[in-house]
């Protein structure tokens, strides 16, 4: 404790004080007239500070002189400016007191600290954009089903479905008949990597050879873990854009979930050099979180995963948890699940994407008929922000 009470106050200091760290060249040249001090930084900058103090007549050695001017000069403190060279020049039996170059060194570096502070002209060069035009499908032409569990999908529901989508997690429960059209997604926030590598290299020896990844980092696990894997985006890429979608290509992702937050009509119009697709189905989340909102109710021993807040307007907030030893995130999902169904030819994508989190086999079959036939949902659903307030 006096330990600690001793070294406040020097942190405090520290702190108050300005740590000099832009490198500065000095530069005083000393005349019968007076002395001029020079101040240079790496960036171009110069500023030059007089006086017209004429020096006195000196006993002392040139070299006694000179190392007094310079201890004169390096007194920088309360400024960003660390001298990183200094030069003096015609000191031989010149002498000006300490108080003279003080003045000087604080006049030039106060000059050069405004020359750095003005703003600076940025070149800008006119770039034009080659983004390509294009015709929405007239319907999405594959069908994406997703689960949080291997159990809620049926042999039906994956013979029906283009794509099948777990949670690495999940891989060693998923039946080796699914492989061949079965993505494995990486978690969108990755605390733990190590963990996260090791379920790569499993499934990789397990047969699966595609992965999807929700996070730019996701990458190179999975290029490092399973070589030569075919890789997906996830809507935690968060593509809002052609140019995004483009540079996502260009990493080697073959297919891109674009942004819920994405209107259609945008989505339609994005010009992307493979496959696109948005979430047409699900309680999509609306929050990820390490903080356990119901951590004040239950222990994570008395926790099955699954947890329920109320909102304000009444609604049961389903929260999701991947448990303490895949990393500890939590999902927060919409009560109200987005549908798309009858409205699939406005979607504007190559796919659509059903992602069932809560749901039991039942209900993601019953969910997966309903939107496979084009009809309307069979309770309260949102359009969520595909139409921006319009119906």
């Amino acid at each position: 404790a006096a330990e600690t009470r001793a070294a406040l106050p020097r942190l405090r200091e520290l702190y108050r004080r300005e740590r000099p760290c832009v490198p500065v060249q000095l530069t005083l040249a000393i005349t019968e007239s007076g002395a001029t001090l020079t101040a240079a930084d790496s960036d171009g900058h110069k500023a030059t500070a007089h006086t017209s103090t004429p020096p006195s007549a000196a006993q002392n050695a040139e070299s006694a002189l000179v190392e007094g001017y310079k201890k004169a000069l390096c007194k920088t403190g309360g400024t960003p400016f660390a001298p990183a060279q200094m030069d003096v020049q015609g000191a031989a039996g010149k002498y000006l007191p300490a108080a003279v170059i003080n003045e000087l060194r604080r006049e030039v570096l106060a000059e050069l600290l405004r020359l750095r502070e003005a703003p600076q002209p940025k070149p800008f060069h006119p770039a034009t954009l080659l983004v390509a035009h294009r015709t929405p499908p007239a319907r999405p032409a594959l069908l994406e089903l997703r689960f949080q569990q291997a159990g809620q999908c049926t042999g039906a529901l994956a013979q029906a479905a283009g794509r099948l989508v777990f949670p690495l997690r999940e891989a060693a429960a998923l039946p080796a008949e699914w492989r061949a059209k079965t993505v494995l997604s990486l978690p969108r926030a990755i605390f733990d990597e190590a963990e996260t590598r090791r379920r790569v290299a499993d499934a990789n020896a397990l047969g699966f050879t595609a992965f999807e990844v929700q996070n730019i980092g996701a990458l190179g696990i999975v290029a490092d873990e399973a070589p030569g894997a075919r890789l997906l985006g996830g809507f935690g890429l968060n593509i809002t854009n052609t140019l995004a979608a483009a540079a996502y290509a260009a990493l080697g992702l073959s297919s891109l979930t674009l942004s819920p937050e994405l209107p259609v009509a945008a989505a339609g119009a994005l010009a992307a050099p493979v496959p696109t697709g948005l979430p047409a189905y699900g309680h999509l989340p609306l929050m990820l979180t390490r903080a356990c909102p119901m951590r004040n109710r239950v222990t994570c021993a008395q926790c099955k995963g699954v947890g329920e807040l109320t909102d304000r307007k009444g609604k049961p907030l389903r929260i999701l948890c991947s448990g303490p030893d895949r990393g500890g995130v939590r999902q927060l999902l919409n009560p109200i699940p987005l549908w798309m169904g009858e409205r699939q030819p406005e979607l504007g994508t190559d796919f659509a994407a059903l992602y069932f989190t809560t749901e039991t086999a039942a209900r993601c079959a019953e969910v997966t008929r309903l939107f496979t036939a084009g009809l309307p949902y069979d309770g309260e659903f949102t359009r969520g922000l595909y139409y921006k307030g319009s119906l």
